[in-house]
């Protein structure tokens, strides 16, 4: 059984569910989330989303939390993605990276994964919430997007941080 502790993305779904539309149930659709914490959108993506054979999502996050999380409770964290998320990964439509993701996407485009046909049909930008790790995320993975690809960024109007640099609005408006 799921087990989940937090729920910051249910009111998120209608708006993804209409945005991710024209990928439902279409073969070979590859997905690139950044910022997983427990797996609550992982699971909704290989649920309602990547439904056509072959569709398959890649994962990108540390673990390590950021300024809102207790450094003390990410281990936990964690290993509740690993079980939330156990079933995709057996079945090969989920791969998991811990990394940074600035560099997990450096990585791929100087491997030359930019070219189409080697890139992500949906990228979803959800991890840290500092601005020039907003940019810089929605920047590198632009080079990663598939042509006729949909790219969402999420916490648009999260109000957490000190100032307006350490929020993501700040980031997707530039």
């Amino acid at each position: 059984m799921r087990e989940f502790t937090v729920d910051w993305f249910d009111d998120n779904r209608e708006h993804l569910s209409r945005a991710f539309a024209p990928f439902r149930g279409r073969p070979g659709v590859r997905m690139l989330e950044i910022g997983a914490y427990e797996g609550r959108s992982t699971v909704w993506f290989l649920d309602e989303v990547l439904t056509g054979e072959g569709s398959a999502l890649t994962t990108v996050d540390t673990w390590e939390g950021s300024a809102e999380n207790d450094p003390r409770e990410m281990a936990a964290v964690q290993e509740r993605f690993r079980r939330n998320t156990q079933e995709f990964r057996d079945a090969g439509r989920l791969t998991v990276v811990v990394s940074h993701s600035q560099a997990f996407l450096v990585d791929r485009i100087a491997r030359g994964e930019t070219a189409p046909g080697n890139g992500f049909h949906i990228v979803y930008v959800d991890g840290s919430h500092a601005a020039p790790d907003v940019l810089s995320d929605g920047v590198l993975a632009w080079a990663l997007l598939e042509p006729g690809g949909v790219m969402v960024f999420d916490d648009y109007i999260w109000a957490g941080g000190r100032c307006e640099q350490e929020r993501p609005r700040f980031a997707i408006d530039s």
